[in-house]
């Protein structure tokens, strides 16, 4: 419906021509001239109309000139009703014009004066009525002429450029939103995450903790009081001497460092086993890979420089004015102790940072929004999102008492370290394992800094970090350091953001010989694989196509569908579809990775009635690679695809062969392809990572797509 309401709108526009602006006017006009302005909706008119110049029918600045016009001949003939016949109406109490119209109106002119004309415009039921009282109670004309003027043009930017607006905006969605949606998808899918365990730490973290407390207690007294513990004790005097001491938690040398002193290499071994995977384990480094080209694929302006926002906290001189910030603000409210562990906690973090880029060289990925220097892991933002903000919101939760609000603020530092080092994943300036290497970094200097805490405050005035300032400076100094903030945050996102509109370019193009086109897949991927890196079909299909739309239009004409892209509401459906058992022949297909690239084309022949996930399938990528003779390369793999009851993603059938020589055949009936040849691969034929095994006969499909396509 929503849909034959706009074309009609569009048609009827483009017949009006020149017809459309006076249209408006009239619209305007009797929106505000007195008696029908109650009942002639002429503002949504031109809200309408505003859409309408957004999508090119009709000129944005005429409309306005139109629609401004309008309004201010209504207004004026309502001053001159008002002049000329309002007292007449008024005592004959016409059922058009009410006394209490009247007195609101009359009300709202005493409290603003001559500007009430121009307020009036913008406030329901009293626009209409306003100009008539104007001149019902004589206002000069030449004062209600400048004001009416100014109100007419601000109700038609009003009333037009919303819609205009909301047009273009809403052609940008469509361009971008095929591309974004996946993205859209996961962010929300977290943050429902992060709601979930908020409501669910509320609601049962208080009885959880008690319950956890009262289990510790009672395997205590129970180690204390079992016989064999007991002659251990009184064997072992010293041994039992050093462990008490290591358990008091009233000394800082006692328990606190000991959970210091655990936490750190639970985490160091952490980091240490992830460093090993990064530098041995082909998976952990395929699956950052495959990662960092899926976001390159779903990047938008919009998304670029929102990210670009977020990472601009963890720049060093934004955490630097922070810092001075906190340390001002823990100075005025007299809890310099606190100054010290911050500082342990950033330098400690900074330190382990630089070594870890120090140590491991590893080159940042290609491709990025932006182009940092330095080395990839670990990632600086992630570990000072965890080590700054993460101490500042521990200080935070010691002053306030309630349950709730310290768990809010938890989450608050858990959503902020997240979304830095999403951000840093989005723009392509580090890999996962780069920025949960960060994380952990960061968390041993947060612990390193929590635990700095404990140590009494005799301890920091003997080290000297407890000065008698006059609290005047130390507001001051406060106040400095937040300003610092704002100062820094604005510079780097008004003043020293990159020219994100400039993507770096795509891989360099390589001419590859006729005799020769499967050459291309000599050093690179011969499979299509998930995003965990687990392979899922062969690379067993090459097009020769001038483009890739011609692709798609040879693809159509033979037979198959195009998927629909991922959305917020295409996959919910597919999956609604199946359940119900009812069709959805162009259901999205879920996104394979070729030499870690999601697939540029999806196509499917729907197979049985009501099973939406048993198909065929065809995906495509896109090479920068072209043949001496000129035509462009692209690579696919085509099969069958079915979902098992306890799957959630449908799985590859081992029909690799058979569906390429169904292929092969439907081109050729379809008039698709000049000529198809059969070509082996240049290297080793792919094969299954689990079992060695694939049921392939090793050969590929050479497509020449013909002309007509």
């Amino acid at each position: 419906m929503m849909d034959s309401l706009a074309q009609t709108a569009a048609s009827l526009a483009q017949s009006a021509g020149l017809w459309g602006y006076w249209f408006a006017l009239f619209a305007a006009l009797a929106e505000t001239v007195f008696l029908l302005g109650l009942f002639l909706p002429g503002s949504t008119l031109l809200l309408l109309m505003g859409m309408l110049a957004g999508q090119g029918f009709f000129d944005l600045f005429d409309l306005l000139f139109f629609a401004i016009v309008g309004a201010t001949l209504g207004d004026n003939i309502n001053y001159f009703l008002g002049r000329r016949y309002g007292r007449h109406w008024l005592r004959e109490d016409r059922w058009f014009l009410k006394t209490e119209h009247v007195q609101k109106a009359e009300a709202y002119f005493d409290r603003h004066g001559g500007k009430s004309v121009f307020l009036a415009r913008f406030v329901p039921s009293v626009k209409e009525i306003m100009p008539f009282i104007a001149g019902m109670v004589g206002m000069e004309r030449r004062s209600f002429m400048t004001w009416n003027l100014l109100g007419a043009i601000g109700w038609g930017f009003q009333w037009i450029l919303p819609g205009y607006i909301f047009s273009q905006s809403l052609s940008l969605a469509q361009t971008w939103l095929s591309r974004v949606g996946i993205l859209v998808l996961v962010l929300v899918f977290t943050l429902l995450i992060f709601y979930v365990l908020r409501w669910s730490i509320l609601r049962f973290g208080p009885s959880g903790f008690q319950f956890l407390r009262s289990i510790l207690k009672s395997v205590g007294a129970a180690l204390r009081q079992n016989p064999d513990v007991v002659r251990l004790i009184r064997r072992f005097p010293a041994t039992t001497i050093f462990i008490r001491q290591r358990l008091d938690r009233s000394r800082w040398l006692g328990l606190p460092l000991t959970l210091t002193g655990l936490t750190g290499l639970y985490i160091l071994a952490l980091f240490s086993g992830l460093a090993e995977d990064v530098i041995t384990g082909d998976t952990v480094v395929g699956l950052d890979t495959r990662v960092n080209g899926l976001l390159a694929s779903v990047r938008s302006p919009f998304f670029d420089h929102l990210f670009y926002t977020i990472t601009s906290f963890g720049y060093w001189p934004v955490v630097a004015s922070g810092t001075v910030a906190l340390s001002g603000w823990l100075w005025y409210r007299k809890q310099g102790s606190l100054i010290l562990p911050l500082a342990i906690s950033l330098v400690s973090c900074e330190l382990l940072t630089f070594l870890g880029k120090l140590a491991f060289h590893r080159p940042r990925p290609d491709g990025g929004v932006l182009d940092p220097s330095g080395f990839s892991f670990p990632s600086g933002h992630a570990s000072i999102s965890v080590a700054f903000y993460g101490f500042a919101i521990y200080i935070a939760m010691r002053f306030v008492r309630l349950w709730s609000t310290r768990i809010n603020l938890l989450m608050l530092g858990l959503l902020i370290a997240f979304l830095i080092g999403f951000s840093r994943l989005y723009l392509g300036v580090h890999y996962p394992s780069d920025v949960l290497a960060g994380y952990l970094v960061g968390t041993l200097g947060l612990v390193l800094g929590i635990s700095a805490t404990y140590i009494s405050p005799a301890h920091v005035h003997r080290i000297g970090l407890r000065f008698h300032v006059a609290p005047g400076l130390k507001l001051t100094v406060a106040v400095v350091g937040v300003a610092g903030v704002l100062v820094m945050s604005l510079m780097f996102n008004v003043f020293r953001v990159p020219d994100l509109s400039v993507h770096p370019a795509l891989a360099k193009q390589t001419v590859v010989l006729s005799a020769s086109p499967q050459s291309i897949l000599k050093g690179r991927e011969t499979y299509a694989s998930s995003i965990l890196g687990i392979r899922r079909a062969p690379i067993n299909v090459l097009f020769v196509a001038r483009d890739i739309d011609q692709v798609r239009a040879c693809l159509i004409r033979s037979g198959w569908r195009e998927a629909d892209p991922i959305r917020w509401h295409s996959v919910p459906r597919a999956y609604f579809n199946a359940l119900r058992g009812t069709d959805y022949p162009t259901a999205p297909l879920s996104p394979w990775f070729w030499n870690a690239n999601p697939q540029s084309l999806g196509l499917v022949q729907p197979g049985q009635q009501g099973h939406v996930f048993d198909r065929g399938y065809l995906r495509v990528w896109a090479t920068p690679d072209k043949l001496d003779t000129g035509g462009r390369l692209f690579v696919a793999t085509v099969g069958q695809e079915k979902r098992p009851g306890w799957h959630v993603v449908p799985q590859p059938l081992t029909s690799f062969n058979l569906a390429r020589q169904d292929l092969n055949a439907q081109l050729k009936a379809g008039g698709g392809a000049n000529h198809i040849t059969e070509v082996s691969y240049p290297e080793t034929p792919p094969t299954n990572s689990t079992d060695g095994t694939l049921p392939y006969d090793g050969l590929i499909s050479l497509v020449d797509v013909g002309p007509g396509c």
